[in-house]
């Protein structure tokens, strides 16, 4: 029996001090591993002692492991930052819950010498029988936040440098489209004291710079229009950054006066600017080109009254003209005309000649009548007033085709009607063209064996409709 118990003791000595060696050897192994780490590694108790550097934490922090052992991780820490350890601490103990732990942070940390330096930060908890310890690698990012910062004001100034050279390219430009615009621009305070004249100052005024700038806008302004200008200033005072439209007389260095027009725009606000712009233009030559145009469309519609005048007046001789005609000359011709045709109903004792020449006088007489009928309806024709309306130009072409025909049934007439598009005019002038253009066709055709009259329309690229009429009668030249 107490052999037995003998070999059991035995037995567990010897596995204690097995394990004994190999949490020995083990321990040797993180130290050893952990010493030959790049990064710092702390390690602490759940008092928030520290109960371990590691060379690479001696370095970054100044401590001997044996001189930290003990000491609060706060030693670590810039002072303001401990009440907040603290409680986060005490919380995660209290809680187990942690905001840090499993994420790496960017904090400051003090070393021994009191220098403060950035460093990157990993946290992780263990446990064993003696309790919760929680150890941490730190890095220290003091080249790294270096170079960042370094980066950053590179970034900085090429930004600065890439803005300045859109600036100064802006700037040119604008100065080149003021030097370069036909109108000029001015730059004044609310007194009127010029502060700047673009180049085109000396193109438009006269004046050199030198001799514009610094004077007073108003020596240069007509005195009659001084209040003109002085109320669209006010104007341009009351109202930032609007645009107050702005015309008067100015004088030009050879004395004469000019007429400018231009916008005030208030900007006296604008840091960069501090002034009044004026852009202003020579409007002399458009206004008195304009006076002229109106000068001349005065004399223009007083000539259009003076011609409307005698035509009024020609009109109503032409209206006399006609009554002269229809009451003076029809009596005569119809005593003409009915002596004729007696003369004709008896003319059994007349010889052949003369009823050839009584045949003749009738018919003239009659075709002079019919000359009279033309000349009156052309001058009832001129004074109808229009009214316009739909026609239908292939029914309208119809009706005045068929009554040609039945006036000379005895002849072979052929007619050729295309279609023909509706129109809005006057009916009955519109039947007067058809009647005297078809009748002319068929009037000159009479040599013809058969006729061939032709009649078509269409409609132009403008809207306007074209109506052609065409036969194959003896035709006229066309120089004439």
């Amino acid at each position: 029996m107490l052999r037995s118990t003998a070999n059991v003791r035995t037995r567990a000595l010897a596995l204690a001090r097995a394990m004994t060696e190999e949490l020995r050897e083990g321990r040797e192994q993180f130290l050893a591993v952990a010493d030959t780490a790049s990064d710092a590694i702390v390690t602490a108790d759940e008092q928030g002692r520290i109960i371990y550097l590691n060379r690479g934490a001696e370095r970054m922090f100044g401590y001997a492991n044996e001189d930290a052992a003990g000491r609060p991780l706060t030693t670590l820490m810039p002072e303001r930052f401990h009440e907040a350890h603290r409680a986060g601490f005490g919380r995660f103990l209290s809680t187990g819950q942690s905001l840090i732990l499993g994420e790496t942070l960017e904090l400051t940390a003090v070393n021994r010498a009191g220098r403060e330096f950035p460093i990157e930060l990993s946290i992780a908890t263990w446990t064993t029988a003696k309790g919760r310890f929680f150890t941490a690698i730190l890095r220290d990012i003091t080249a790294r936040m270096a170079a960042a910062e370094a980066l950053r004001k590179t970034n900085e100034e090429l930004e600065r440098r890439v803005s300045e050279q859109a600036l100064q390219k802006s700037e040119m430009r604008s100065r080149a489209l003021i030097e370069n615009s036909s109108d000029a621009i001015a730059l004044f305070g609310a007194d009127g004291t010029i502060l700047y004249g673009s180049a085109a100052t000396t193109r438009v005024l006269g004046y050199t710079l030198a001799e514009f700038v610094g004077r007073n806008a108003f020596e240069l302004i007509h005195p009659d229009d001084h209040a003109v200008v002085q109320t669209r200033l006010a104007e341009a005072m009351q109202r930032p950054r609007e645009r107050v439209d702005v015309h008067a007389r100015v004088r030009h260095r050879d004395g004469a006066w000019r007429l400018l027009e231009g916008v005030f725009t208030n900007l006296l606000d604008e840091p960069a600017v501090g002034a009044i712009v004026n852009n202003y233009r020579d409007a002399t030559e458009r206004v008195q080109a304009e006076e002229e145009v109106r000068r001349l469309n005065e004399h223009l519609e007083q000539r259009v009254l003076e011609r409307t005048a005698q035509l009024e007046a020609m009109t109503r001789e032409l209206e006399a003209f006609s009554y002269s005609v229809s009451h003076d000359l029809r009596a005569p011709l119809r005593h003409v005309h009915g002596f004729a045709r007696l003369l004709l109903e008896g003319a059994e004792g007349l010889d052949e000649t003369s009823v050839r020449y009584l045949t003749i006088i009738s018919k003239a007489a009659a075709k002079m009548g019919e000359l009279i009928d033309g000349l009156l309806a052309l001058s009832r024709t001129g004074r109808a007033e229009l009214r316009a309306e739909a026609v239908d130009l292939n029914r309208l072409v119809g009706e005045v085709s068929a009554e040609c025909a039945q006036e000379a049934q005895d002849r072979r007439i052929t007619w050729k009607r295309g279609d023909l598009p509706r129109v809005r005019g006057d009916a009955a002038l519109l039947r007067i063209v058809f009647v005297n253009l078809l009748s002319n066709a068929v009037k000159f055709t009479a040599k013809r064996d058969e006729a061939v009259i032709e009649v078509g329309g269409w409609r132009g690229e403008d809207g306007e409709v074209i109506v052609r009429i065409q036969d194959n009668g003896a035709g006229f030249d066309s120089r004439y």
